[in-house]
């Protein structure tokens, strides 16, 4: 009877063994499958918006021309009792200014495709830099360091050329420094000048010009020479130098003057003055004495008590700090740049609109002076219609922009039951009241006029249903259930299936959104794709994949 507890803990240790084995095996299996929807079953297509609306038919149809603000008359292209059609020029506003924009704008859209590339190449050149290990004890930076030296003869301080270094600005935008030929040039001085941050990797401004005056030790004999950042070289594996030798030339002592005469022995032959050393085929010239009458220099101590110099580079976390930093600059130029192009189509447009055109068929009836304009807000042109008919609507203020002269729409007359179609011919800049519209009565009505080509049974002010279908650019673009997108930090997802039917996440371009649930996709996904959805538990890469069973819910 003692024997039972042990075998029935034995079983149970088993069960517990082989449940635990199960487990582990789904974990390192990928877990259980999840079920996947056919993107053709969870996406729609879009051929525009429809605008409704009721509007009228009239014969009696007049177009009036407004002198737009701030727009100067070129040229009047017509005279009172002219005969004219739809579509025929009427007058030409003054291009100058518009052009002039237009190619400012231009040259915006161009400089943010620069900034772009410039900051990509930036961003490639981050995710390819190793980062340096974060030693406790020493800490470590940036910027490029050179300890002071202080000289053992002397006491005096070396002077080092850093990126710190203060420099003066000049009127004409470049810079000024005034420093001994025995000084220090750092390679981060170098750096500050071509415009890079200390440690030379990232373009942080524009290069800078300097006028560089080097003295000897006494401060005579300046020279002069200009360094400009745009050109400048830097060579490899340098870090620090003599401002002398980077110039690779000595400065000579002060020359002797108004030395008294005094008798020459006859076998005194004249001192030669010592050859300086070159080496111009070397990309940094060995040192060599300044003076050639003067003794080198001892070489100065280092006290023992400073720190080793630190690494340079950047930790993991300074370098994930700027790759974040330079996407989130890569973001807002291209958000920019598209703003910039949406601008740029709006002034090719108001181009366009520079030539106005009569909307129908008829006579002009009033020509103002074009150096008098417009008086008192009346028309500057005034054409009658004498011909046909024309169908008076409205447009919503979404499909303003959609909508241009040219476009057909549909009109059907209840009184005859027939459909018809009409060719816009002017959309006016201003809203209007619009009660018997449909939908949102809280959107702006603008009126627009449309010419009715055959108008067999329609009778001059008959009420007319109308219907405008806005263009679209691409009626066979993909419009995917947003239940099945993800969002990591502004960056759209989807977990599609592999070719080995299992997860994988990938990453989407997306783009508008309809009816308040589907979104645009632009690239990454297709109909024949299989996707889930992606805040399903435990989901990740490698997940296996399985078809919805109850699809259509039974």
């Amino acid at each position: 009877m003692k024997k039972a507890p042990l075998i029935i803990g034995a079983s149970l240790l088993s069960v517990g063994l082989i449940g635990g084995g199960v487990y582990a095996y789904q974990q390192l299996s990928g877990g259980s499958a999840i079920e996947v929807q056919p993107v053709a079953y969870i996406s729609t297509s879009w051929w525009g918006d429809v605008n409704e609306s009721d509007g009228y038919v009239t014969s009696d149809m007049t177009q009036e021309v407004m002198l737009q603000d701030r727009k100067v008359i070129k040229e009047v292209l017509v005279q009172e009792g002219q005969q004219v059609s739809i579509n025929d020029p009427l007058l030409v506003y003054d291009s100058t200014l518009v052009e002039l924009e237009l190619e400012m704008q231009r040259l915006t859209i161009e400089s943010l495709k620069v900034n772009i590339d410039s900051a990509k190449r930036q961003l490639q050149k981050l995710n390819s830099t190793q980062p340096i290990a974060k030693s406790e004890g020493n800490p470590v930076t940036t910027m490029p360091v050179s300890f002071t030296r202080t000289r053992t003869t002397e006491g005096e301080q070396e002077e080092v050329l850093t990126y710190a270094t203060a420099l003066t600005p000049l009127e004409d935008g470049t810079y000024s420094l005034e420093v001994k030929a025995s000084a220090k040039l750092n390679v981060s001085f170098l750096y500050r000048l071509k415009g890079l941050d200390e440690v030379g990797q990232t373009q942080i401004s524009q290069p800078i010009q300097l006028s560089l005056t080097l003295l000897s030790d006494d401060g005579s004999q300046p020279m002069i020479k200009v360094l400009d950042g745009s050109s400048l070289e830097i060579p490899a594996e340098f870090i620090e130098i003599t401002v002398s030798d980077y110039f690779k030339e000595s400065i000579p002592d002060e020359p002797e003057q108004n030395q008294p005469d005094h008798e020459e022995k006859p076998d005194q032959k004249p001192e030669e003055e010592p050859e300086q050393p070159t080496c111009p085929e070397q990309p940094v010239c060995p040192e060599q004495p300044i003076y050639p009458d003067q003794e080198p220099e001892e070489e100065p101590d280092i006290s023992p008590d400073l720190p080793d110099l630190p690494q340079e580079g950047y930790t993991k976390e300074e370098l994930a700090q700027l790759i974040q930093e330079k996407k989130t600059e890569i973001q807002t130029l291209e958000l920019d740049y598209k703003e910039a192009l949406l601008k740029e189509e709006k002034i090719k447009k108001e181009i366009e609109n520079l030539t106005v055109r009569s909307s129908v068929n008829g006579v002009v009836k009033k020509v103002g002076d074009p150096s008098v304009g417009s008086i008192e807000g009346s028309a500057f042109i005034v054409v009658s219609s004498d011909s046909g008919l024309y169908l008076k609507g409205t447009l919503t203020e979404y499909q303003l922009n959609e909508v241009e002269p040219g476009q057909m729409v549909e009109v059907m007359s209840w009184d005859t039951g027939n459909s018809y179609i009409a060719s816009i011919t002017e959309i006016y800049p201003y809203p209007v009241d619009d009660p018997y519209s449909y939908g949102n009565q809280n959107v702006s009505k603008y009126p627009f006029v449309a010419y009715i080509e055959d108008a067999t049974d329609l009778k001059n002010n008959m009420s007319v249903s109308v219907r405008v279908q806005e263009n679209v650019e691409n009626s066979n673009a993909l419009y995917l259930d947003m239940a099945y997108i993800g969002d990591e930090n502004g960056r759209k997802f989807v977990y599609k299936v592999d070719e080995d039917f299992r997860l994988k996440k990938e990453y989407i371009q997306t783009g508008k959104v309809i009816y308040g649930s589907y979104m645009e996709i632009l690239s990454g996904v297709n109909e024949d794709d299989q996707v889930a959805f992606p805040y399903t538990k435990n989901i990740k890469d490698g997940v296996k994949a399985k078809e919805m069973t109850n699809m259509w819910g039974y």
